[in-house]
């Protein structure tokens, strides 16, 4: 994989000694945002500065700190971006010559210098798989930010996968690391000897499981277990699913195209009733705003998987639906699961069909969660006669929520969906 091209900052380091002396800047100017980035928290930076600018979008130092604080995270997309809003928001000012002169050396391409890698954490885990439970050394940044690609309405992450760097596809349908014999082909993925295959899929096809490693940037896990289909042309991608980013909050930040990750507290006994309370609190509750202002959705996951189902209206029917970040567009149902739900929708007579063959038609929803609504959605239908596709639950895609301008987070510890407004 070759490495994103980074700014020197040397010269940034150089001309940051312009700006006014750090001691003087008043708490309501972006002093606690400044400090975190002093303190190399680059992620708490951005937080804090985003506060600061909602409620003083003129502020020219608290934007440029923004922007410095993306681009020595490695975010380099997110911070030309950042650098962008310097000159947008405050162009007549200082801090918009230094980032104009930011922006001239991310097109210059300049690699004779990079900014410090985040700190990692190096921590003892065990080995999700059940089948080879030995300690292994994983790397797990505290912090880190993943930046993606939208590809046909999917989010494409670049990972590095037994050897080979290859595109992925971030997947909350998924519990695990899914890929295809051919997928290796193409990319390069070399593989072990499968022997035995350790499982039959739902649709007769044989699984093999593998070990090997597997990271996406600084979040790398060892010896972890990867699913290999060696039949048939799915998955379309290779699928990079939730138990990879086990004991992180996961944010896609659809703004900056990042999946923002934050490693969870450890949880004490006592604190671990407490959040269990809370979690069986609202998975019987309601979707409702959250003391920060944002929506929270709660959620259920099956037992034995990582899978995230939340209860919703649609077409006034209620249903369950899975939460699954590769799932696009809208909701998809196949026609058994519209019988059962005796769920009634304008489905268009065309058929269409996937690369592997799976027969669909295009149809519309209207998805209610009650505090939260999306109309006349385009979602799909799958053939009943097709039976190499579908889950035990229909599905819901997360433009259900981007479309209308909202990030989303999954917090596991509170079982909750986050939904974020972006201005």
């Amino acid at each position: 994989m070759k490495k994103a091209k980074r700014i020197i900052l040397g010269a940034f380091l150089a001309l940051m000694s312009h700006l006014p002396a750090f001691a003087v800047v008043s708490a309501d100017s972006g002093a606690a945002g400044i400090a975190a980035f002093e303190k190399k928290d680059y992620r708490q930076s951005v937080i804090l500065l985003d506060k600061t600018l909602s409620a003083h979008p003129d502020n020219a130092r608290a934007w440029y700190y923004r922007a410095l604080a993306y681009e020595r995270s490695g975010c380099l997309a997110a911070a030309k971006l950042a650098f962008n809003d310097v000159i947008t928001h405050c162009p007549k000012s200082h801090e918009a010559e230094l980032a104009t002169m930011g922006l001239s050396q991310f097109e210059e391409g300049s690699e004779t210098a990079s900014p410090p890698e985040p700190t990692i954490t190096q921590t003892k885990v065990t080995s999700p798989s059940a089948t080879n439970p030995e300690i292994t050394q994983d790397n797990l940044p505290d912090s880190y930010a993943i930046p993606f690609e939208m590809i046909n309405s999917r989010t494409i992450l670049s990972a590095h996968i037994l050897g080979a760097t290859t595109p992925v596809e971030f997947d909350t349908g998924s519990d695990h690391v899914v890929l295809s014999k051919s997928l290796c082909e193409q990319y390069g993925v070399h593989l072990p000897a499968l022997g035995n295959p350790t499982a039959i899929y739902k649709d007769g096809r044989k699984v093999w499981t593998i070990h090997g490693d597997v990271s996406v940037g600084d979040v790398k896990r060892t010896n972890y277990p990867i699913m290999v289909f060696c039949e048939g042309n799915w998955p379309s991608h290779i699928l990079i699913g939730n138990d990879f980013f086990q004991g992180y909050l996961v944010e896609k930040d659809i703004k900056y195209n990042q999946l923002l990750l934050r490693k969870t507290a450890t949880i004490t006994p006592n604190t671990a009733q407490a959040k269990s309370a809370q979690a069986n609190s609202n998975r019987n509750s309601q979707p409702h705003y959250s003391n920060q202002g944002c929506i929270e959705i709660p959620f259920t996951s099956p037992a034995k998987s990582q899978r995230i189902l939340v209860n919703a209206k649609v077409n006034g029917v209620s249903v369950q639906l899975l939460f699954d970040s590769g799932a696009t567009p809208g909701v998809s149902f196949s026609y058994q699961q519209l019988d059962a739900s005796k769920i009634t929708a304008d489905i268009s007579a065309r058929t269409n069909y996937f690369a592997g063959g799976i027969a669909h038609k295009l149809a519309y929803f209207d998805v209610d969660f009650g505090i939260f609504q999306s109309y006349h959605n385009a979602g799909t239908v799958f053939d009943k006669s097709d039976a190499t596709w579908g889950t035990a639950y229909p599905t819901l895609g997360p433009d259900i929520f981007e479309k209308q301008g909202y990030s989303w987070s999954i917090d596991r510890d509170s079982k909750v969906i986050r939904l974020r407004q972006m201005n």
